[in-house]
């Protein structure tokens, strides 16, 4: 029976130590807590490289994402996601070269995110197998996510990985073109020959040769774009040589003319293999000539021609025919929208009249720039129309080339030296910068204070800043070389409402550019303090005592705290009652800046003044360092009423004296009266007694 009891106690007993751990664990998780991470794998399409051939690794990411405390699922996708990832390919321990750098991939969530691809290179030493290749992974996560009181709160980390991909390089037939040659002749049919060798490991089977004119004055002579050629199997190290019927356009000129070569083949496994675009040039027979008309060509170009200016193309055409060019005449089009003729006409014609073989015409047109073009070469086309030997018209292919132009002029600016105060003029040193790309000369800056009006919103100018009101508006620096910078020096005045700091002003250049044409340039921000307003007087009193009743000369003494001379001061002084300024005036020849002098004023307080501090003022008109007239701001000044010297010993003397007299007057009346009181008794009293 106790061991039995026992026994139960034992369970019981246990029972309570298990439901205790199993509340103790509820009671610690936190059903809103979630915590995980991404776990992203990588993988490759199908790869079969080439040594030396550019191919692309296209990756594709797959994230499974890992929960290691499952709690809210509004919050699991949180914690599994990637965000930021980038990704990049590390060639350092494999035998390719990578040309892609890091790519940004965003957020990784769930599920795959791909394909990245990346242009590879395979070396050329590369050992045919399958390549581990490194992709570095980096991305930031949220690794735990917690609800607290309806917010959601994350623990984050950032996160770098190297995934693996596997890539096969494989040793299958590569080729390149050994040697090109061709008997072409401008407007006659002829042939190409190409040589091409297998330099790979291995044989190439059901080849076929594919070529492609680059050049529209080459073509082959069936008319089709393309010509190919079948090869069957093409042994390692073995040449081919390919020939193609092929015409070369009338008027072309002697030059090497491009082609694209492409194999088509099937490897040693029977999968089918297509090589990269080779590139050769076939060119025109250098024993060949135009034999029996006049013939064209561009042998040089020259332009004069800078963005949002007027300026020139020169363009030099040879005769290579074998025959003179009767009537000749050059049509020259733009075929840039940025470039156009000045005249606005969208060509230009120039007259050459005989032509004779092997001669060289330059022409000059005269041409502008859009001001938004970018520096670059701008496309032209040129024909020449003619009249050959017989009589008969002619006109020869579109000729293109190019012409250069320059970018815009740009100039920067910097404002330096400032005086410019609140309430006040002042002045600042306007620095430009030429930064090219030409020189100019006859440079005028422009200060106006106005930016240009804005499209849509304003028909004029407006001021950039309206506090600001310019004296001088202009200044001659004459010629800026590129790189060089020149100063100038503005007037201008800060009005009294303008808050004090850095203040951007508009400057603008005028200038003549090489063709000697008048530019203004865009609107150059330049940025100059502006100090805090400074008064122009300090005032300090000298005595501000004033009798009560009594006329007093109150004495200040006024300082020039400015910057500047300062003439014909005339001070005034202004109280209310019971101060009344009898002499409120006082007059100062002149005042140098930092020089103080005193002047004195006559008050008259009245006798009903009570004691104490009375307020007045004082202010000043001027003649400023310009000759303007100015006037200064009001100085409070204080008034203390004094009462007069003795004035309280003497009426308390007076006082005194009077009560004293009161008193003897009392006294005496006081006795006077006594003595007849006592006279009056005892007159009764000796009355009585005659009575009895």
């Amino acid at each position: 029976m106790f061991s039995r009891n026992l026994v139960v106690a034992v369970f019981v007993c246990l029972g309570v130590i298990v439901a205790g751990t199993a509340i103790g664990v509820a009671d610690e998780s936190n059903p809103e807590t979630v915590e995980g991470s991404p776990d992203i794998t990588a993988h490759a399409a199908e790869t079969a490289f080439v040594a030396e051939q550019e191919e692309t690794l296209s990756v594709t990411l797959n994230n499974r994402g890992e929960i290691s405390n499952r709690g809210n699922d509004g919050l699991e996708g949180d914690v599994t996601t990637a965000h930021e990832a980038t990704a990049a390919v590390d060639d350092s321990e494999v035998p390719l070269t990578v040309r892609t750098g890091e790519q940004a991939l965003g957020d990784i969530p769930r599920g795959t995110a791909g394909p990245i691809d990346f242009r590879v290179v395979p070396d050329a030493d590369a050992e045919p197998g399958v390549y581990q290749v490194p992709i570095e992974l980096e991305y930031r996560h949220q690794y735990r996510a917690e609800i607290d009181d309806g917010a959601t709160i994350y623990d984050e980390q950032t996160v770098t990985e190297t995934l693996e991909v596997a890539v096969e390089i494989t040793d299958r037939a590569r080729f390149e073109v050994a040697e090109s040659t061709s008997d072409l002749e401008p407007g006659a049919d002829g042939l190409v020959e190409v040589t091409l060798r297998n330099v790979g490991e291995t044989a190439a089977r059901d080849a076929s040769v594919m070529v492609e004119p680059a050049d529209p004055d080459l073509t082959f002579t069936t008319g089709s774009p393309t010509s190919e050629s079948y090869a069957d199997e093409w042994a390692p190290d073995e040449s081919r040589t390919f020939t193609f019927a092929a015409s070369l356009a009338q008027g072309a000129v002697q030059r090497p003319y491009t082609v694209g070569i492409s194999v088509q083949f099937r490897d040693q496994l029977g999968a089918e293999a297509t090589t990269r675009t080779l590139r050769t040039g076939v060119s025109a027979d250098p024993s060949q000539r135009f034999a029996d008309r006049a013939a064209f060509r561009v042998v040089d170009t020259d332009a004069d021609l800078q963005a949002g200016a007027d300026g020139s193309i020169e363009v030099s055409i040879q005769n290579v025919g074998g025959a003179a060019a009767e009537s000749a005449s050059v049509t020259v089009e733009p075929a840039d929208p940025d470039l156009t003729f000045t005249t606005g006409s969208p060509t230009s014609q120039s007259y050459a009249g005989e032509w004779i073989r092997g001669e060289t015409r330059t022409f000059k047109f005269a041409a502008t720039v859009t001001e938004d073009a970018l520096p670059r070469p701008h496309a032209v086309d040129i024909t020449v129309d003619f009249r050959d030997e017989s009589g008969a018209g002619a006109q020869t292919r579109t000729l293109r080339t190019g012409v250069n132009s320059d970018r815009s002029q740009v100039f920067t600016g910097a404002g330096w030296d400032s005086t410019l105060r609140v309430s006040d003029d002042g002045s600042f040193e306007a620095a430009i910068r030429n930064n090219g790309p030409r020189n100019v000369s006859n440079a005028v800056i422009l200060f106006s204070n106005e930016a240009p009006a804005a499209e849509g919103v304003a028909q004029e100018p407006v001021p950039t800043d309206p506090n600001v009101v310019p004296r001088d508006v202009q200044a001659t620096v004459g010629s800026i070389p590129v790189g060089e910078t020149v100063t100038a020096t503005f007037e201008a005045g800060i009005r009294a409402d303008a808050l004090p700091g850095d203040r951007t002003l508009n400057v603008a250049l005028r200038y003549r550019d090489a063709n000697g044409n008048i530019r203004v340039s865009d609107p150059v921000d330049i940025v100059v303090p502006v100090a805090p307003e400074q008064d122009t007087f300090s005032v300090e009193t000298i005595d501000t005592t004033a009798e009560r009743g009594g006329e007093t000369t109150y004495e200040v003494q006024i300082t020039n705290t400015g910057d500047e001379r300062v003439e014909s001061v005339e001070a005034k002084l202004f109280a209310n009652d019971p101060i009344d300024p009898t002499d409120d005036e006082a007059f100062i020849p002149a005042l140098d800046a930092g020089e103080s002098t005193t002047v004195a004023f006559t008050v008259d307080v009245a006798g009903s003044a009570n004691p104490r501090a009375y307020s007045a003022s004082v202010d000043f008109r001027y003649d400023d360092a310009d000759g303007d007239s100015q006037l200064s701001d009001t100085y409070r000044v204080p008034v203390e009423v004094i009462e007069p010297d003795g004035g309280t010993g003497i009426m308390t003397l007076v006082g005194l004296i009077g009560v004293a007299l009161v008193g003897v007057g009392l006294v005496a009346r006081f006795t006077s009266g006594f003595d007849w009181l006592t006279r009056r008794l005892r007159r009764l009293r000796d009355d009585g007694r005659s009575e009895e």
